[in-house]
């Protein structure tokens, strides 16, 4: 199972971008998350919109979704410069996530046909889905929205993807030993309370919840820009909490698990 990531960010700024990565594993794939961005971050990858299949968005927020509307009308654009068919485009999320991805593609492009290529699954926490080799189990995240994260298995591996969320028990059903743990790391422990009050996480609830679901590896991501440059101490923070491999992606950074 190959994790190449687009974006590693809590928000666009300069040259990085919000979370957002592509899982592959032979033919299957699945991209996590299209915020503001995620174009140029593909582009770095050397990624093209056609490679994409499916694609999970967590939540409505527009750092995980802003883009999506622009990547199905690009997606179709590319099959102009291809001479491969152009495969459907399976898009999976919550109700409300469903409902604001066909509004900002039939806005934005009224006079386009481009969700006649895409095929919309409606899921909840503990739906499962396959795209292709991946299995795909979401899981609940507690957030300020509805917001799903994922436990994702193929082939003997295994991916579990948080969201955003502050720490919850609730996945730990689900995401026993992965090979890698993708959690946020959003702020220092400094700004605990303001962590809760906007229910994200801080490097060393990311380190408890690795410790707690036996991960081999952590990444944490929708890293606060306010921490560029002292990324050691958010690392610090999480390996006093578990010992294992610890490590920040950024755009362009690949996993092979």
């Amino acid at each position: 199972m190959i994790i190449t990531f687009f974006g590693s960010c809590s928000r666009e700024y300069l040259n990085r971008a919000p979370v957002s990565f592509f899982v592959e594993d032979g033919d299957s794939n699945l991209l996590i998350d299209c915020g503001s961005g995620f174009i140029s971050g593909m582009k770095k990858a050397n990624k093209s919109a056609s490679d994409i299949n499916n694609v999970l968005l967590t939540h409505v927020h527009g750092d995980h979704i802003s883009s999506i509307a622009y990547f199905i009308w690009y997606r179709n654009f590319d099959k102009k410069s291809s001479d491969k068919p152009l495969m459907p485009l399976h898009v999976y999320g919550q109700k409300d996530t469903i409902e604001l991805t066909k509004f900002n593609v039939s806005h934005m492009y009224p006079n386009k046909n481009h969700l006649e290529n895409v095929i919309f699954h409606e899921i909840a926490p503990d739906s499962k889905f396959e795209c292709g080799d991946l299995k795909v189990t979401a899981i609940k995240a507690v957030h300020s929205v509805p917001c799903v994260g994922c436990t994702i298995e193929s082939n003997g591996k295994k991916l579990v993807y948080t969201s955003d969320t502050i720490p919850t028990d609730e996945i730990l059903p689900y995401s026993q030993s992965p090979d890698l743990l993708i959690h946020e790391g959003m702020l220092l422990t400094e700004k605990e309370d303001f962590a809760k009050k906007v229910t994200h996480s801080t490097g060393k609830w990311a380190g408890e919840v690795a410790k707690k679901v036996n991960a081999k590896a952590l990444a944490m991501v929708h890293i606060e820009p306010g921490i560029f440059g002292r990324e050691n101490e958010l690392v610090e923070e999480a390996r006093k909490e578990y010992s294992g491999f610890i490590t920040i992606p950024v755009e362009g950074t690949i996993f092979n698990i």
